[in-house]
């Protein structure tokens, strides 16, 4: 399995309570047409098999697909604004949202301030991923972390 964006659509739905429902589909097909996802969002409607606390879904709102480290790498954003970005608001541990993963994972093999911050605060993230079938300069950082936490030693 290779290392690939996190991309998602992300499907907005208007309610009968007059609030919307999200639904966010992962990995969606590269080729997706607009006119296939409207039409999956409408027989969803028709179907009526979501019941929100807001009711039943009445219509469509809008339609996303995010492309998260595409974004991420292109953006020019500096390693605070990332590091802000995937880490754990309140997590004294500085954790990566583990959602965003194999997105860091990514990120971190295109850029070294992000690699080497991974490594010092959450280094699962990179030993979880398949950085180590595909990237071979990042592989001798990343065996010798693997090493270490097995003999449970820690990182400057």
């Amino acid at each position: 399995m290779a290392v690939t964006t996190n991309r998602t659509a992300r499907l907005t739905f208007t309610t009968t309570g007059g609030n919307t429902l999200s639904l966010t589909v992962p990995k969606p097909r590269e080729d997706i047409l607009l006119t296939e996802a409207m039409d999956v969002m409408n027989s969803l409607i028709a179907g009526g098999i979501f019941l929100t606390t807001n009711g039943t879904l009445t219509g469509v709102r809008d339609i996303k697909v995010i492309e998260t480290a595409w974004y991420l790498i292109h953006s020019r954003l500096s390693l605070s604004q990332i590091l802000s970005l995937i880490k754990h608001s309140g997590d004294g541990e500085e954790k990566i949202v583990p959602q965003l993963s194999e997105t860091i994972a990514w990120i971190a093999s295109m850029n070294q301030d992000v690699f080497a911050e991974v490594m010092k605060t959450d280094p699962e993230v990179l030993l979880r991923s398949d950085m180590l079938s595909t990237n071979n300069q990042l592989k001798p950082a990343l065996v010798v972390l693997n090493a270490a936490l097995l003999y449970d030693r820690k990182f400057d």
